[in-house]
């Protein structure tokens, strides 16, 4: 970059501030005042100061990496945005360079840059090293690296519970549609009991309820027997099971319209 020749040293050191702040967050660069980043060599001599920030330790790393207790493979989710700029900065930090980072940031899908360096700290966190040239491999011909046993994205693991929270949901659908229908089939035969029942004279409705219950089912049969001497809403559940099994076999559910048109 050409400055004018007659920028002072203040001005100058302003006019390189945001190119500094820039490889700050690029490189992993400590953050200093411009006191402490330019010192002066002599007359008219300055010289500016550049330091890398301490590698972290294997402590604070797995700090960023969470471990989620599943059933089945270990699962690892890196805290991460997915922003070009915020994935860039992760790959410089894992040792690839800044213009391959930019470009690799930039050309890669967000996804498929996220389940890499997740596979990436996979490996390292296991005492498996893994270089930056494995990761730019990982990233630019992502159908040479075969996923280990054991080791599970976060990106898969999320879409494998949205598949399962999907079906799931598909199954209680289904079940409400066919309560729902069963629901409505015992509405409907209710309703065409009751309308053959109240159009019965007594007589034939106590002749009804002799055959329905010469007709029933063995067990249905004794427990109507078992609770009529005692009455109550147990002999009325069972007397209207059998009552409702005859209607439904003599006649079915067709017989309140034939009974509507017989009364016109």
């Amino acid at each position: 970059m050409r400055l004018p020749c007659n920028y002072n040293t203040a001005q100058l050191k302003r006019t390189l501030q945001k190119g500094i702040e820039e490889l700050e967050r690029l490189w992993d660069l400590k953050q200093r005042s411009p006191e402490e980043r330019f010192r002066k060599d002599g007359l008219g001599k300055w010289i500016a100061i550049f330091e890398r920030k301490a590698k972290r330790s294997r402590t604070t790393v797995e700090s960023i990496i969470s471990s989620v207790a599943i059933t089945g493979p270990v699962a690892y989710v890196l805290n991460i945005g997915s922003s070009p700029q915020e994935l860039e900065r992760q790959l410089i930090k894992r040792g690839i360079g800044p213009a391959s980072a930019e470009e690799l940031s930039l050309s890669q899908p967000a996804t498929r840059i996220r389940e890499m360096l997740e596979l990436y700290d996979w490996y390292n966190s296991r005492g498996q090293p893994r270089g930056p040239g494995f990761l730019v491999q990982a990233l630019r011909k992502p159908d040479t690296i075969a996923f280990p046993p054991g080791f599970e994205s976060s990106i898969k693991r999320q879409q494998r519970q949205q598949a399962k929270e999907a079906q799931k949901q598909a199954q209680q659908r289904a079940s409400t549609k066919r309560e729902r229908r069963a629901i409505q089939k015992q509405n409907s035969r209710q309703r065409g009991f009751m309308a053959l029942w109240e159009a019965m004279s007594p007589s034939d409705q106590d002749a009804f309820e002799t055959e329905a219950l010469e007709a029933a089912a063995p067990m249905k049969k004794h427990l109507y027997l078992q609770s009529s001497s005692k009455g109550g809403k147990a002999f009325k559940v069972y007397r209207r099971m059998i009552l409702l099994d005859q209607f439904e076999h003599v006649h079915g559910l067709a017989l309140p319209s034939t009974l509507s048109a017989a009364n016109r």
